[in-house]
């Protein structure tokens, strides 16, 4: 992409290895014409494209979120229930034997 940029400078006759006055005539062209140019869009459209993704991704991932503490909420009564159990008992229930 860089030997682009360069051929692109070189185009408008602005050097691109060179320090550039951006007061200087070539320099004035270039950007009035770059600023709605194909080059910008490009980027544009493509960076457009990955915020809708990472939006689309995390509404998903809240979704998922909310169906996840929905889970949790429900299963915390039972939760509570098996922590109140003798130890001997939430040891045979956790399939550890009485003597683990």
């Amino acid at each position: 992409m860089r030997q682009s940029v360069e051929d692109l400078y070189r185009r408008y006759g602005v050097d691109p290895r060179a320090p550039v006055d951006p007061e200087s005539a070539p320099v004035q062209e270039f950007l009035a014409r770059q600023l709605h140019s194909e080059l910008f869009r490009t980027d544009l459209a493509m960076l457009a494209t990955d915020a809708a993704r990472a939006q689309a991704a995390l509404r998903a991932e809240e979704s998922r979120s909310r169906a996840l503490e929905a889970e949790n909420s429900a299963l915390r009564p039972r939760a509570r229930a098996f922590d109140r159990l003798p130890a001997f008992l939430r040891r045979i229930f956790l399939g550890k034997g009485p003597d683990a």
